[in-house]
């Protein structure tokens, strides 16, 4: 455990540094050395690391990390803060790579396709493929877009979102990424709106700055 708990210590303060500091700030680069060799050493007793965060814990190649110490919450909340739900880093990863990884954690993040699918869609659809989520109701759908929409807002680093997408997919898709169809849609095969899924979002949408201007001084108030 001494051992994972150092590497959260670097790769913590390497994405710190990367906040504060350009990569070339001699801080900067300090830090990411001192990230390279813990990785280096890691890599040595194992051929990979697989770092993940979900419902708000921490796990390692698989397994929930059990401690508590300051450094692995402090990165737990790093990750979640940035929406990186997890990465793999193999034996034989270079320096610069590792660079490359930990200063794209900070950079803008623009979502280019999220939705989820619900059971409830006429005509039937198969929603066995594509990415998103399957959930049993339209009104599911709605929250689903408000919790996502929400969640985002509350991230200074992401500058938007597209949702994925306007039609339904319709059942006698044959494509790999829509076989059968799939609720996708803001509106259906024929062009009608799912209702819940419209107003709801409409509501998010419409307070999109006040909603910035309400998290960002939560976030900063003492």
């Amino acid at each position: 455990m001494s051992d994972l708990a150092a590497l959260a210590q670097t790769l913590q303060m390497a994405l710190k540094a990367l906040t504060m500091y350009t990569e070339a700030h001699p801080r900067s680069q300090e830090a990411l050395q001192t990230l390279g060799s813990q990785v280096e050493a890691w890599l040595g007793r194992q051929p990979h690391l697989h770092l993940a965060t979900s419902a708000g814990r921490l796990f390692v190649d698989g397994a929930p990390v059990e401690a508590n110490t300051l450094h692995l919450t402090a990165l737990q909340r790093q990750l979640s803060e940035r929406q990186i739900s997890g990465f793999v880093i193999q034996r034989g990863v270079q320096a610069d790579e590792l660079s490359d990884c930990a200063a794209w954690a900070d950079r803008p993040i623009l979502f280019t396709e999220w939705y989820a699918k619900a059971l409830d869609a006429v005509p039937k659809l198969a929603n066995t493929h594509g990415a998103g989520w399957v959930v049993r109701t339209q009104e599911d759908r709605a929250r689903y877009y408000q919790h996502f929409a929400l969640s985002a807002l509350e991230r200074p680093n992401v500058v938007g979102w597209h949702f994925f997408k306007y039609l339904d997919d319709p059942p006698e898709s044959k494509a790999l990424d829509n076989f059968g169809g799939a609720n996708k849609g803001m509106f259906d095969v024929e062009g009608q709106p799912h209702r819940p899924l419209l107003d709801r979002a409409r509501a998010v949408n419409r307070e999109v700055y006040p909603l910035i201007e309400f998290f960002d001084k939560r976030q900063t108030s003492p």
